[in-house]
């Protein structure tokens, strides 16, 4: 139980420091698929430890999923491709499969030199 309860403070921690970082950064036109100048990485982790274990410490981007498809998500309003070598990954299975994802849920993303998605990074899920 109080497992549980560190965890789901966690969670809340970490979904607050993302919404207080959407409006510290502001819209980001360049942020688009394929685009070179990428804006600043989103920090997300509490205190000196990543969100999750394993979890990267920086993004390119963090944002909820707007629409899924095969090759392409939409975060936030802003298309992207995925890399065809794209991994998945969640706090409880590590690596995983696109299906694990839904729209709703939080994510963050690493991406390659041409802007595409190379890694998509379970935050939180959207109430299911």
């Amino acid at each position: 139980m109080i497992m549980e309860n560190k965890k789901l403070l966690r969670v809340i921690a970490s979904a607050l420091i993302i919404v207080v970082l959407s409006f510290m950064a502001g819209p980001n036109p360049s942020a688009t698929a394929g685009s070179k100048n990428r804006g600043r990485s989103i920090i997300v982790y509490d205190g000196e430890r990543p969100v999750y274990p394993g979890y990267p410490k920086l993004f390119d981007m963090v944002g909820k999923i707007d629409r899924l498809a095969d090759r392409q998500v939409v975060i936030d309003d802003s298309l992207y491709r995925f890399a065809p070598s794209i991994t998945y990954h969640t706090s409880t299975q590590g690596y995983t499969f696109r299906s694990s994802f839904h729209v709703g849920d939080v994510v963050g993303c690493l991406t390659n030199s041409k802007g595409e998605i190379k890694s998509m990074w379970l935050i939180t899920q959207r109430l299911r």
